[in-house]
């Protein structure tokens, strides 16, 4: 099995933002995303969803979400990451 990174260039976010503000249209960027730790409490949650289809069966109009939501107190963020998709 052979590492999925092994041939992707990485590109700093700063650089997509801009060439998002230029206008250049950047074909199947590359973004790396980790998750550090999880709360214990629960509070907080985060959302990564890949290869989301605008439409469905079409491979090629694929995109990403990525979402941190604060927890307060745990009830705002379960509320938002259930109902986000």
């Amino acid at each position: 099995m052979s590492n999925k990174n092994e041939n992707h260039q990485t590109v700093p976010l700063s650089v997509l933002l801009k060439r998002e503000l230029a206008n250049e249209k950047i074909e199947r960027p590359e973004i790396v995303h980790g998750q550090a730790s999880q709360s214990k409490k629960g509070e907080d949650f985060t959302l990564v969803k890949t290869e989301c289809q605008r439409v469905v069966g079409d491979g090629v109009s694929t995109y990403s979400v990525f979402g941190l939501f604060d927890g307060h107190n745990g009830s705002a963020a379960d509320f938002t990451q259930r109902r986000i998709f």
